[in-house]
């Protein structure tokens, strides 16, 4: 007889060995047990190719799944397009069920700890995770913003850029040797602003190129332009831009988005300059070579200023001419009534005399400071400066005298306030329970009743009764509070439940919880009640009229 017979009758009989037997790898071999391989639930996208280029060469699914080591259901999958490389497949939500819960939950408590919510809909039969329980409630915004912490939530808009034809180039130009008393150092920075179509420019000085002076050089370059362009694009030497990413600043971001405007692309690299050769040499010749020794900042500004109007009046150039009778002015847009709120904060020493030296003025501290190092802080939109030790603490606050007039300003014109104004309370009543726990509302226990397959009609009966008995222990609490019977606080709560244009039901919750005020609900006049639906008793003698029934309650 031939060999596999004897094989095929071996084979069978080892399936009849016990079940620890054929854990023997002999014996798995000769019964043609095959292992059980771990199934990956989803290929890899090299897998993918591998998959599809093997079936382009007319490999069966079989081939291919026993070449991968795969199923063949799976292989299957993804040669129909049933499934992608790279893209989980998920199973049936069972959430869905327990969304109305959810939604109920946390419309009457905003704050409601997530771990707390998800150990309720578990007590209800939730199968899933909590991470799948958390990704759903932001997948389907059931947490809804506390109106008592924020008031009317609003949504934050940012102001588009505005349109306008114009645009305006910036660009540093470092000038050295400034005169000794700016205190400046070896450089003076001049801010350059040009509208590039008309060719209109002006300039502004400040001691150095970084944000803070940067934002009020920008303020002063469009004010004296009377506007500002729909664009904005600064030259690289700014740090306008990343070095690494080439992204504009955030600083810088936020600095256009006040004034409503966009940033930009940088000029190219073999860009010539903001400013023509002829308004260079001009710039250089006739203004900083003639500056004095004891020139003022005011001064060297005003005559700046002067020759740029020079050399907009000398453009005869049609085009420039043609611009300027269509009026140029037109084209720019208007700037906000105050400059970006940036904060210029220096290092100085205080002198012998106990006056620290800031922008050409001098301003007084405590003599007891002389020598000691103090910081001068000064946000572009307010009108006065503090004066604040190295550690932060603020010891003396003046109004800011003008820039280089040689004042010294002795005394304390303003009084040292905190930087940050103080939150004000809320009124009572209003206050937010935060995250301490709130027992489910009656819409809330309906959808629970209705998930562990209660009757609806006896849910809406028990959903009524809870609703009676928070009204009743809430009259009760009016009652009490005001002296009066109970069904006269009920009509009271009612009457202030119209009138507020709230449920009754709601406003009684509040009572309970103490959210409520209970004074200002109580104080509501009571309603007149007709001697009809009183049975002929008026309101003023109700009370006689009760204490004679019989049985009647003291």
């Amino acid at each position: 007889m031939e060999k596999p017979f004897f094989d095929a009758i071996y084979r069978t009989s080892v399936l009849h060995f016990p079940p620890h037997w054929r854990e023997f790898p002999v014996i798995r071999e000769h019964a043609g047990i095959r292992a059980p391989r771990e199934e990956v639930p989803m290929l890899t996208k090299q897998e993918y190719v591998d998959v599809h280029t093997l079936h382009l060469q007319g490999w069966s699914i079989s081939a291919i799944a026993r070449h991968l080591g795969r199923d063949r259901k799976t292989v299957r999958s993804y040669l129909c397009g049933h499934r992608v490389a790279g893209v989980r497949r998920h199973g049936p939500d069972d959430f869905h069920r327990f969304l109305p819960y959810c939604r109920e939950r946390l419309a009457d408590a905003a704050h409601l700890q997530a771990t707390v919510l998800f150990d309720e809909i578990v007590e209800l039969g939730y199968t899933g995770g909590y991470s799948t329980f958390t990704r759903a409630l932001r997948k389907h915004r059931l947490r809804p913003p506390c109106t008592r912490c924020h008031g009317n939530p609003v949504e934050e808009t940012v102001p588009l850029p505005r349109s306008a034809s114009e645009e305006v180039r910036f660009a540093w130009l470092r000038l050295p040797d400034p005169p000794a008393r700016w205190r400046f150092g070896s450089y003076a920075h001049l801010l350059v602003g040009m509208l590039t179509r008309t060719g209109r420019w002006c300039g502004a000085l400040t001691d150095s190129e970084e944000f803070p002076q940067l934002a009020e050089a920008v303020d002063q370059v469009l004010r004296r332009l009377g506007g500002t362009g729909g664009v904005w694009r600064f030259d690289r030497s700014l740090a306008a831009y990343s070095p690494s990413t080439g992204k504009v600043a955030r600083a810088v971001a936020q600095l256009a988005e006040h004034y409503g405007v966009a940033i930009g692309l940088p000029p190219a690299q073999d860009d010539r300059g903001v400013l023509p050769d002829t308004e260079l040499r001009s710039l250089a010749h006739d203004w900083w070579s003639t500056m004095a020794p004891d020139i003022g900042i005011p001064t060297a500004q005003e005559r700046l200023d002067q020759l740029t109007a020079r050399m907009d009046a000398r453009r005869t150039s049609v085009h420039a001419l043609a611009r300027e009778g269509t009026g140029r002015t037109a084209e720019l847009l208007a700037l906000p009534a105050a400059p970006f709120p940036a904060q210029i904060c220096v290092m100085r020493t205080v002198s012998a005399e106990g006056l620290v030296s800031f922008r050409g003025n001098a301003y007084a501290v405590p003599a007891d400071l002389a020598g000691a190092i103090v910081e001068v802080r000064w946000r572009l939109d307010e009108t006065c400066l503090s004066i604040a030790t190295t550690r932060g603490a603020v010891i003396a606050r003046h109004t800011l005298a003008p820039l280089g007039a040689g004042q010294t300003v002795i005394g304390r014109s303003n009084a040292i306030v905190l930087e940050r104004p103080t939150r004000m309370r809320p009124a009572k009543g209003s206050l937010c329970p935060g995250t301490s726990y709130q027992a489910p509302c009656p819409a809330a226990l309906a959808e629970a009743l209705a998930l562990r397959g209660g009757d609806p009609t006896q849910s809406r009966i028990q959903q009524t009764l809870l609703q009676k008995e928070i009204i009743a222990q809430s009259a009760g609490v009016i009652a009490e509070w005001r002296g009066i019977d109970v069904d006269d606080a009920v009509a009271l709560m009612r009457q202030h439940a119209h009138g507020q244009g709230v449920p009754l039901s709601d406003l009684a919750r509040d009572v309970i919880e103490g959210v409520a005020d209970v004074s200002r609900i109580a104080s509501t006049a009571l309603p007149s009640l007709s001697p009809r639906a009183n049975g002929g008793i008026t309101p003023s003698d109700r009370s006689c009229s009760t204490s004679t029934r019989p049985g009647a309650r003291t």
